[in-house]
């Protein structure tokens, strides 16, 4: 199931990274992609700075929802560990705005 949030929620989205031993890594590139409910498609890159990295194999973005409706992301790392994560997020209309 779908986390759910309202319209003007603030929120994290985040990933840990691991390598095949179980241990915290940094790869060597982390990308997140996320597609709005218009289509529009938002990229952020640690290497650029738009990707928090509080400790080793931890990054978030925070994101505030605007629009209500369904949200897919994906996260992508190369390196140690190369993978690919997808995610589903909902937000919900207002019934008050």
């Amino acid at each position: 199931m779908a986390d759910v949030f309202d319209i003007g929620d603030e929120f994290r989205i985040s990933i840990q990274f691991r390598d095949a031993n179980g241990a915290l890594s940094d790869p060597s590139t982390v990308k997140l992609t996320l597609r709005s409910v218009t289509g529009i498609i938002a990229v952020w890159d640690y290497a650029d700075g738009s990707l928090t990295k509080p400790s080793v194999g931890n990054y978030y973005r925070d994101y505030t929802g605007q629009l209500s409706g369904d949200y897919w992301g994906r996260w992508e790392s190369v390196g140690n560990p190369t993978l690919a994560e997808e995610f589903h997020f909902r937000i919900r209309e207002s019934k008050v705005l």
